[in-house]
């Protein structure tokens, strides 16, 4: 015997009895579903590439005739999640797309949003599990998720610390973009005369080639890290994911741990509306 409950009330179904139209969808409803499906694939042609669309082109990609598409573009016009270029005829993202991205963005702090990627890597590791942001040469950590282990790697909550130094730090200055990076530097080289920008460049330059960085030179020789780089909706760098660990326990190969922060990373970029993907070693978009 099978019992179901529904808004306070139960009923049974008897074994072996068949139940017409109970948890079935209508024919009616399954079309209209079907239709909104439809309508969010129109919506998801247009890209940084393809800003507009001319009618005949989006019935092509969407393998519908042109009156087809003409009944959904209308009714997109119509919600404003569509514009028409009156001067090419060509139709482009609408008002209210923006609108509601703007609502999911002011929803979407990093801290947020990384927070449960953040708990599940530490479920899986036993490892502290923090983000980082930079201020100017400098790296912040804004969100940690301790090591419940008696020995264990942790930063404290907004402390800077130097830029240069440690695998966060590198993950921060490498997917700076190039003129920024070479300010920083300079910056750097003020702050701390004695930084061996050129190793520090090499280093950044495996950072991105891999996509992710962890412990490497003297700096590193307690702590065993991975880090891999967060993205906003802008595609812009927002800070980084890293797992940290006692030396001793950071495991010999270092895709264990990579593997994680790099997922976990791309995780937490699309939920704050990136839309690139990884792509070798570094983010396209």
């Amino acid at each position: 015997m099978a019992c179901f409950w529904e808004g306070g009330g139960g009923f049974v179904v008897g074994k072996g009895i068949l139940v017409e139209g109970i948890f079935r969808m209508g024919d009616e409803e399954k079309k209209y579903i079907k239709s909104v499906e439809k309508a969010l694939d129109v919506l998801l042609l247009f890209s940084t590439e393809e800003q507009e669309l001319a009618h005949v082109e989006i019935a092509r990609k969407m393998g519908w005739t042109t009156s087809t598409a003409s009944r959904f573009l209308s009714t997109l016009l119509k919600k404003d999640f569509l514009l028409k270029n009156e001067e090419n005829g060509k139709y482009r993202l609408g008002h209210r797309i923006y609108y509601l991205g703007a609502l999911v963005r002011n929803n979407a702090g990093l801290r947020r949003v990384g927070l449960p990627v953040m708990e599940r890597i530490n479920r899986e590791t036993q490892e502290t599990v923090h983000i980082f942001v930079r201020d100017g040469i400098h790296r912040v950590c804004v969100e940690q998720v301790d090591s419940p282990q008696k020995i264990r790697m942790a930063s404290e909550i907004g402390v800077r610390d130097k830029l240069w130094v440690g695998c966060t730090g590198r993950v921060l200055l490498a997917y700076c973009p190039e003129e920024k990076r070479e300010r920083l530097f300079q910056q750097i080289l003020e702050a701390e005369p004695g930084v061996d920008v050129a190793s520090l460049r090499d280093k950044i330059m495996r950072v991105r080639q891999r996509g992710f960085s962890s412990k490497d030179g003297p700096w590193d020789r307690h702590c065993g890290c991975a880090a891999a780089p967060i993205f906003n909706a802008d595609g812009k760098l927002e800070g980084c994911l890293a797992i940290s660990t006692p030396d001793f326990r950071f495991p010999e190969d270092v895709m264990e741990y990579a593997s994680l922060v790099m997922e976990g990373a791309d995780e937490i970029s699309e939920k704050m509306g990136h839309l690139g993907r990884r792509k070798g070693g570094g983010i396209t978009r």
